[in-house]
Parts: structure tokens; sequence; C-alpha cells
């Protein structure tokens, strides 16, 4: 109020500030936001494995099958060379020109050539031994190898050349070597078996 003329100079207003609750979610809805987090993480991961698997899955089968193909023409033509050999007594026989003959749909190509299919094998005959390669259309080189009519075959995977050459390179049996040193004579450094054995002086 003026204190002369009693009008009032102005109003003032107090507004009242209302404190903002917030509720904060109890330990266990936290506990079931993290485990629903969890889950979802959890589902999209295994929805992105079974869509990678399903993806990937043909491709394995198919280059699974394509090296037992390789693999089975490659044992049908040392079948064949390993019976030429109980015939004739060694794989003097087991050759391109005769292993023709006697297998179907499979070419049976010399050392050198290099294997272009898998119906295509390149093999070499040498010391008493057949040695074969095919190409697999996975790109892998398949070898097998026989060694004097040995029980058990040797098979490897050849990382260079696909031939027979490169399969009896790589499972021919290794020979002594021709300088070889000989044992030392008796009387040397390395004593007698009779000085080895503890007699003598202490």
């Amino acid at each position: 109020m003026c204190p002369s003329c009693g009008v009032p100079l102005a109003r003032t207003r107090e507004t009242a500030r209302r404190p903002t609750t917030v509720s904060l979610p109890s330990p266990g809805a936290r506990k079931a936001q993290r485990l629903r987090a969890v889950s979802a993480v959890l589902g999209l991961t295994a929805a992105m494995l079974a869509v990678s698997t399903a993806v990937t899955a043909p491709f394995v089968l198919s280059q699974s099958r394509s090296d037992a193909a390789a693999a089975h023409n490659l044992r049908a033509v040392l079948t064949v060379a390993k019976d030429l050999r109980r015939q004739h007594g060694d794989f003097a026989q087991a050759v391109p020109e005769v292993l023709k003959s006697r297998v179907f749909d499979i070419a049976v190509v010399d050392a050198a050539t290099t294997s272009s299919s898998d119906a295509v094998i390149s093999m070499a005959v040498a010391d008493d031994g057949w040695y074969g390669a095919v190409h697999s259309r996975t790109g892998r080189c398949l070898a097998v190898g026989n060694v004097a009519g040995a029980p058990t075959d040797q098979q490897v995977l050849l990382p260079g050349n696909c031939t027979g050459d490169a399969a009896r390179a790589t499972l021919a049996p290794l020979k002594p070597s021709a300088t070889a040193p000989s044992p030392p004579p008796s009387g040397s450094a390395a004593g007698s078996p009779r000085d080895l054995s503890g007699s003598g002086s202490p």
C-alpha cells in the first residue's frame, strides 16, 4: 500500500515448488531387466549362428563329397594296380596303358602329367612301389602310395604339383645315402663292446 494514498503498488505471488519424485525400480525388477537383455543377446547370437550354419553347410558338404569322389577313383586304380602286382610279382605291369583297360570312367596318365580332375589319375611306378595323385574339385590334391605290396597304403595331401612324380617324391621310402659314414673300427675312441660294458679299470 502506498503510505499516503492507500493504493496497492503490486501483488506478489509465491509459486510453490513441488519436489519431483523419481521412482526407482526394485532390485527384483532390475534383475529381471538384466535377464531380459541377456536373453535378447543370446537369442540374437543363436539366430546369427543358425544363419551362418545354413549358409556354410552346403559348401562343406560339397567339399566332402568332392574329396570322397576323388579318393574313391584313386583307390579304384590302386586296387587294380595291387591286383596286377599279385599276378606278376611286382608293379611293372601297373602302368597307364594297362590300367586304362581295367578301370571305367577314370583316365590314367603318366607320372609327369598333372591330374586335372577327380577322374584323372597321375601315377608313377618305381622300386616296386606304385604312387598315384588325383585333383579334387575342392582344389586339393590327394596322393596314395603302396611300396612292395605293403598291407598299409600311405595317404597324403600334396601341396604342390598333382602328379605321380610328386606323390612318389613324397611317399617313397628314403634310401640310405651312398656317402653315409662307415661304422668306426674296433679299438677307436668309441670303445669296444667290452669297454662299454663296464669291465676294465674303474
